[in-house]
């Protein structure tokens, strides 16, 4: 797999306000697929370019505010595609007590940004799925109107361990149903 998104790094484990919870660590989507080897590869040079734009900027991070997506060469995505069967695109959303969400860019709908990558990962690759890691509603007509999105799945915030239960999930380990 080809993890997509700065969300597969920056992992949103739970909400604001009176939801926040101070955990030991917490596991993102990129860790939980490492606990799934060999079952499942990871394409190593994505998630490293994520991890080299973030590292240098953790003095800006605060734990209510994310990093925002970043646009990923199309060098990289077609490099992705060449080495991995399924992309999966992971989008962001922190929520919590005390603010309202807005109907703008970012929050309910798709950055720019965002919105490009989805494009252009869903064009070079055969397969992908969408990740939701999100506290509340977000659009999701752009996931029904792109017939290269196979599957999405809705992770809520799932706790300090919820990068590993979304691998266990897309790797077919579990069955997130309730049945």
């Amino acid at each position: 797999v080809a993890l997509f998104g700065i969300g597969s790094i920056d992992y949103v484990k739970g909400g604001g306000g009176s939801g926040m919870v101070y955990s030991e660590y917490v596991r993102n989507i990129y860790e939980g697929f490492i606990y799934k080897s060999p079952k499942i590869s990871v394409y190593e040079p994505i998630t490293k370019y994520y991890y080299d734009y973030a590292i240098p900027r953790l003095w800006e991070y605060d734990g209510d505010k994310l990093f925002s997506e970043i646009e990923v060469p199309n060098e990289l995505i077609q490099e992705a595609a060449k080495n991995a069967d399924v992309a999966v695109i992971t989008i962001h959303r922190f929520s919590g007590e005390g603010w309202d969400r807005s109907s703008q860019k970012g929050d309910f709908y798709l950055t720019d940004i965002e919105q490009k990558m989805v494009d252009d990962v869903t064009a070079a690759f055969e397969h992908s799925v969408v990740v939701l890691n999100v506290g509340g509603m977000i659009d999701v007509s752009w996931i029904k109107s792109n017939s290269k999105i196979d599957a999405a799945l809705l992770a809520w915030q799932a706790g300090m361990e919820g990068g590993l239960a979304v691998a266990d999930i897309l790797c077919g380990d579990i069955n997130p149903s309730g049945k």
